[in-house]
């Protein structure tokens, strides 16, 4: 296996420099089953603080199905984060939040480097 440690440590460093802080909302599906009172306890969030540089989709990739007009495009480093970003996830930026409607992880060796999130209001 590739050793892209180089890699992760640039996307990092990059974002840091030309994007901003972020609160990311890790949703937690595990349900709890509490027996003595027949009763499962919902999703929790765990928050993780990150960085995040948002971009605007080109006119031409909106189709007002899949990419709505608004959405946009979150790339944020993996380095650091403890939980994986996940459609449903939700991020706040400058006091926006955002809802990760669709994730790709950037992952050459298995490893992600960068998340490319699909992005919503």
């Amino acid at each position: 296996m590739a050793d892209y440690s180089s890699e992760i440590a640039t996307a990092l460093s990059l974002i840091k420099e030309y994007g901003t802080a972020v609160t990311i909302a890790f949703k937690n599906e595990d349900r709890v089953y509490d027996p003595i009172t027949d009763t499962a306890t919902g999703a929790t969030w765990i928050e993780e603080n990150g960085y995040a540089v948002l971009t605007n989709y080109k006119e031409d990739f909106i189709d007002g199905e899949l990419i709505q007009r608004g959405d946009k495009v979150m790339l944020i480093p993996a380095s650091g984060l403890t939980n994986r970003l996940k459609q449903g996830d939700r991020i706040l930026e400058n006091a926006i939040e955002w809802t990760a409607v669709n994730v790709r992880e950037i992952a050459p060796d298995g490893t992600v480097i960068i998340y490319k999130a699909q992005v919503r209001r």
